[in-house]
């Protein structure tokens, strides 16, 4: 009874609260109100326990009438456990049919309900930018762009998309490394779990910007001009550290940086056909084979890795995308190609702390439902993975997402079914997170 009258007392408080100065706000000073208002509930529902009196009175003393877009405000501050799948339709790659476009659109399913919802539409604000990858700040999104038109006059750059406002601002931009025209197209993209800067593929490098700066950070040997790892530095040869020959087009296109910093690469050019880990201090010239290079598996042609066998003979395969399981601690490589059989996810045994990738196992194998993946991305709550497929299904299906569970052991993913496909959303998925 105590804490009814407590409750009872706060909500006349709270509600005198209202009627004087809630309905003179308006814009974004109404929203942070409500969610000052909700967060204030929130306490008071833990301590006193009495959702109806401390939820409920308020409006009814004083007859409070919430609009539309209040309600949309209050319900995704409420609602903080909702968790989506942000999916980028942008510039990707399938080895099948090279570089293609997607639409443009960055939509989201919400994990619980399977509801899309587009996020944000680069069609509709009068710019050049595609989507490329994607890293999730919480209340904002960082987007890697690439112009559409691949024009000289408009360069690539990172933007910063706020969830809620929508509001979208130049984050980074540098018009040596990141120029306009076709070259040095930014693809993977993600924000180090090590020190929270950013790594960004063009191609034939992988950037490293400092988070907080925004400055583009040289590699241990004080080296600017070559990207953090280098894949194609002059003199490098087939054998040196990132596998890949200068005089070959280089397509490092998804790639994951590890706890300590290492980045476990990807070569999705089906002249590389490769791909590696590198050491966290990065790659630059060709004397780093003898030196800062790891001592196993640097350029490694994955076949010579003993892909295990699809069918009658080895794949052909093209790896595409990476991810690190967190449960079964495994490396998934999802790989590409053009035959039935180059199309699986391998799982890896991983050591970090020596770089040593070994044991693959095919952890899934079906063409009618992992076609030319261009994507993937874990759960960390479920352990579940998504994979983005870009290929045509014999249905005639392009563009699709399946969710996959994933033994927590072996890596061995079982398919749970079709989890989005739309010729918008889906079309030439670039990059996914999960996050609210």
């Amino acid at each position: 009874m105590k804490n009814r009258q407590k409750s009872k007392h706060y909500s006349l408080i709270v509600g005198e609260f209202f009627k004087k100065s809630f309905d003179k706000l308006i814009g974004f000073d109404r929203l942070r109100a409500t969610f000052l208002m909700n967060k204030i509930l929130r306490i008071e529902m833990k301590k006193h326990k009495n959702f109806f009196l401390t939820l409920i009175i308020p409006c009814l003393l004083t007859s409070c009438v919430f609009g539309e877009k209040d309600l949309a405000a209050i319900s995704k501050i409420v609602d903080k456990s909702s968790t989506y799948l942000y999916v980028a339709s942008g510039i990707c790659y399938s080895p099948a049919v090279g570089a293609q476009s997607g639409n443009r659109i960055i939509t989201r399913y919400n994990l619980k309900t399977g509801l899309a919802e587009t996020f944000y539409d680069f069609n509709a604000d009068g710019s050049y930018d595609q989507p490329g990858g994607m890293v999730d700040l919480g209340d904002s999104i960082l987007v890697a762009s690439n112009p559409f038109d691949n024009s000289t006059t408009n360069i690539k750059q990172i933007i910063s998309i706020n969830k809620t406002s929508k509001d979208k601002n130049v984050f980074y931009q540098d018009a040596t490394y990141l120029p306009a025209g076709a070259a040095n197209t930014v693809r993977g993209f993600i924000r180090s779990p090590l020190d929270g800067n950013l790594y960004l593929s063009t191609s034939a490098t992988i950037q490293k910007i400092d988070y907080l700066s925004k400055f583009k950070l040289p590699n241990y040997s004080g080296i600017f001009a070559n990207g953090f790892f280098n894949g194609a530095a002059a003199g490098m040869g087939a054998t040196t550290c990132l596998g890949v020959s200068a005089a070959n087009t280089t397509l490092m296109n998804n790639f994951l940086i590890t706890s300590s910093g290492k980045a476990i690469i990807t070569h999705s050019s089906s002249l590389q056909n490769k791909f590696a880990v590198a050491p966290s201090l990065g790659v630059n010239l060709a004397t780093d084979l003898g030196g800062n290079c790891l001592s196993s598996f640097q350029g490694v042609s994955i076949n010579a890795l003993a892909v295990p066998t699809i069918g009658a003979a080895a794949p052909a395969n093209i790896p595409n995308a990476v991810i690190q399981h967190s449960v079964s601690g495994k490396v998934l490589v999802a790989f590409s190609g053009t035959a039935s059989n180059s199309n699986s996810v391998v799982a890896y045994n991983y050591v970090d702390s020596t770089g040593v990738l070994s044991n693959p196992a095919v952890s899934y194998f079906n063409v009618g439902n992992l076609f030319q993946p261009t994507s993937m991305i874990e759960d960390s709550a479920t352990g579940d993975v998504y994979v983005a497929s870009y290929g045509q299904l014999a249905s005639g299906a392009a563009g699709f997402i399946r969710k996959f569970s994933v033994d927590p052991v072996t890596g061995a993913m079982t398919d749970s079914g079709m989890f989005a496909q739309s010729p918008i959303a889906t079309k030439c998925v670039s990059s996914m997170f999960i996050g609210q």
